[in-house]
C-alpha cells in the first residue's frame, strides 16, 4: 500500500516551505534596518509611527509568508492524493490479484526468460512441489522439471518467443522437495506486453488421479470385453452397464438389466445381516469379496464368488461401483459329488468293521447315503 508522499512531492514541499521562511526573514531584516537607518534622523513621533508601519509590514509580510506555505502545502497534498489514487488502485487490484492466484486450484509460475528464475510462484505452487517462496525464488523450472534438459527447455521457449504458436501445453514429472514425482499438465505462454519486462507464466495441474482413473478405465475397458462377468454400477447402486458374459449368467439382457437395482438377483440364500455387512465392508473399505448367491431369471439360485471395488473422483467421493463374477456352479457340483463319494466310501469301510447280515448290510448303506 502507498501511504506517504513520493520523492518529488516531498522536494516540492521543501523548497516551499524553504523559500516562505527565507522571504520571511528578509523582510523581517528589511525592516529593522529601516527602523534603524532612517530612525536617526525622524523625531520622536515620526520615528514611532515608522516604527509602528514597519511592524505592521513585517507582520503582513509574515502573513503573506505563511499564507503562501499553506498553499503550497495544500497543492502537494493535491498532488500527492492524485498521484497516489492511481498508485492505491493497482497496489488493491495486485493484491486482489494475488489473493485470486493464491486461491486457485491450478499451479501458477512466473519465470524469466533470461535466467529462467521464478519471481512469483503461488500457494498452490508451493504446496505442489513442497519448496517454500523464498526457496522457489532462488530456483528454475528446470529444478523441478525430469524429463527436460536445458536446451529441450530452451527450444520450447523459444517456440513461444518467435511467436510460432500463442502457447503450448504438455504434460511432464514434477519432482516435489521430498523426491516423489507428481504427473502434471503444463499450459505455457510467453507474455511480452510494451515497455514492460517480457515473462513466462506457467499454469500446472496435478494430473495423478487423471492418470490413475485412466489406466482404472484401460483396464476396464479390457476387462469389460473379457469372459469374466462384470456388472457396472453408478455411486446410487443402479445398473449402468453390463457385458455380454454377465447377462449369459443371469438370462436377463443388457436392456432389462440398465436402470435396475441389483436387488432383482437377490436369492433366499443371503439375509439382510450379509447385505448389511456387504455394504459396511463397501463403504469403509471400498470393496468387499466373498461368495453369493444370485437368482437367475428363471428363479434358479446360482453360487457366485463376487468382487466388487468401490471407484472413485479426485475429491474421493464414489462414483461408481464394479462387480465381477465367478461362476462357482460346476465347483458346487463336483464339491457334492466328491462329498458324495466320500460319504459311500466311509459306509463301506463300516460295514467291513460290521458283522452283518446282507439284508442289515443293505439297509445300513441305504441309510448312510440317505
Amino acid at each position: 500500500m502507498i501511504n506517504q508522499p513520493s520523492t518529488v512531492s516531498k522536494l516540492i514541499l521543501s523548497t516551499v516551505i524553504t523559500m516562505g521562511s527565507v522571504v520571511t526573514l528578509i523582510f523581517i531584516g528589511f525592516s529593522e534596518w529601516a527602523s534603524l537607518r532612517y530612525g536617526e534622523n525622524l523625531s520622536q513621533t515620526d520615528h514611532a509611527v515608522l516604527l509602528a508601519e514597519t511592524i505592521a509590514l513585517r507582520n503582513t509580510m509574515i502573513l503573506i509568508s505563511v499564507a503562501a506555505v499553506l498553499i503550497a502545502i495544500a497543492l502537494v497534498m493535491l498532488f500527492v492524493r492524485r498521484s497516489t489514487k492511481p498508485l492505491l488502485r493497482l497496489a488493491e487490484q495486485s493484491n486482489r490479484f494475488k489473493t485470486t492466484l493464491d486461491r486457485a486450484m491450478d499451479s501458477v509460475f512466473m519465470f524469466d526468460p533470461e535466467t529462467l528464475k521464478f519471481f512469483y510462484v503461488n500457494r498452490g505452487a508451493m504446496q505442489q512441489v513442497g519448496y517454500s517462496f523464498d526457496e522457489m525464488m532462488q530456483m528454475t523450472p528446470l529444478d523441478i522439471k525430469t524429463e527436460f534438459s536445458a536446451a529441450e527447455f530452451r527450444r520450447k521457449m523459444n517456440r513461444l518467443i518467435a511467436r510460432e504458436q500463442p502457447s503450448l501445453t504438455f504434460e511432464t514429472i514434477h519432482r516435489h522437495k521430498n523426491g516423489t514425482h507428481i504427473p502434471v499438465e503444463v499450459f505455457l505462454q510467453y507474455i511480452a506486453p510494451k515497455q514492460e519486462p517480457a515473462s513466462f507464466v506457467a499454469f500446472v495441474r496435478d494430473i495423478t488421479e487423471r492418470r490413475r482413473a485412466e489406466a482404472e478405465l484401460r483396464l476396464a475397458a479390457a476387462t469389460f470385453n473379457s469372459n469374466e462377468p462384470i456388472l457396472i454400477t453408478d455411486h446410487s447402486g443402479t445398473i449402468i452397464r453390463v457385458n455380454k458374459a454377465f447377462a449369459g449368467i443371469t438370462g436377463y439382457t443388457p436392456q432389462e438389466m440398465v436402470g435396475q437395482n441389483p436387488r432383482i438377483f437377490k436369492s433366499t440364500q443371503q439375509n439382510r445381516e450379509f447385505y448389511r455387512t456387504l455394504w459396511h465392508s463397501l463403504i469403509e473399505t471400498g470393496h468387499w469379496e466373498g461368495e453369493v448367491w444370485n437368482r437367475h431369471k428363471n428363479g434358479k439360485a446360482c453360487p457366485f464368488h463376487a468382487c466388487i471395488t468401490a471407484v472413485r473422483d479426485e475429491s474421493g467421493n464414489v462414483t461408481h461401483y464394479v462387480a465381477s463374477y465367478l461362476d462357482l456352479s460346476d465347483l458346487k457340483r463336483q464339491q457334492q459329488s466328491l462329498e458324495r463319494i466320500a460319504a459311500e466310501e466311509q459306509a463301506l469301510a463300516k460295514i467291513l468293521s460290521l458283522s452283518l447280515q446282507p439284508l442289515e448290510m443293505q439297509a445300513y448303506l441305504q441309510q448312510a447315503l440317505e
